[in-house]
């Protein structure tokens, strides 16, 4: 069968002088994220991207009332400048909450990709003021693929743990962390008294008072006079007349 099938595609192609990549051979992704309620008297919009190598084919919600057994199907349709699809629910078709499921195929067959199936339908309840909902999120939380009937869940993210500081440069070992900085003596609460600024403050004001008080007994003059001499002695040496010496 899939012989037959890859030389169909080869004959279509070699037709309508389109390449065709027979290597795809899997179904497309579904990234959707559901809203968990609609509001009541206006059309409900149901948002989606499809992710594939090939061609799409046939993207439809399928839906129904609850608690009702025909399905209804809304094709989806590529909106202006994006790569989302949408497809509306009318009005009329809106009665109490709401069942659907998300199916698409590729141009070769492959799938159906499902979000959601008629065994395990996505549900959307009325409300007159319903939450917001971002049904395209920013970051690929929910992809569904062929046979799938719930969303895959997302990937891990890997961290890459950063290294320690003082690593060794070309593969070397990891050095000891860093030790915080010691603090200061005199920057502690409990520093000792020679780290008070008013007591160096004051030791220089009493030196300085000392150094005045010494300087001015050095350079006063004194009140006394000077002590005089009640007796003077004179010695006189001369040649003696007797010839004695």
């Amino acid at each position: 069968m899939n012989r037959q099938r890859t030389i169909i595609l080869f004959v279509l192609a070699g037709l309508f002088g389109r390449p065709v990549r027979a290597e795809d051979t899997l179904p497309p992704s579904i990234i959707h994220e559901a809203c968990s309620e609609y509001q009541k008297g206006k059309p409900f919009d149901i948002i989606a991207r499809f992710e594939d190598e090939s061609q799409l084919f046939d993207p439809k919600v399928m839906y129904r009332a609850s608690g009702d057994s025909h399905w209804k199907q809304a094709p989806f349709t590529k909106m202006p400048a994006s790569e989302d699809f949408k497809a509306t629910i009318k009005v009329k078709d809106l009665k109490g909450t709401l069942e659907y499921f998300i199916e698409v195929f590729d141009e070769f067959g492959n799938g159906p990709a499902r979000m959601g199936s008629p065994e395990a339908a996505i549900k959307v309840a009325p409300a007159k003021s319903p939450e917001p909902c971002e049904q395209i999120p920013a970051q690929r939380r929910s992809v569904a693929v062929a046979g799938s009937s719930a969303p895959t869940p997302p990937e891990p993210e890997i961290t890459t743990p950063k290294p320690a500081v003082g690593a060794a440069s070309g593969g070397g070992a990891l050095s000891q962390p860093v030790p915080p900085p010691v603090q200061a003596t005199c920057d502690r609460q409990d520093r000792p008294l020679y780290c008070e600024a008013w007591l160096w403050g004051t030791l220089g004001v009493v030196v300085a008072a000392a150094g005045g008080v010494g300087l001015y007994f050095l350079l006063r003059p004194s009140d006394q006079p000077p002590t005089r001499s009640s007796s003077v002695r004179l010695q006189v040496t001369g040649p003696d007349p007797t010839g004695n010496y």
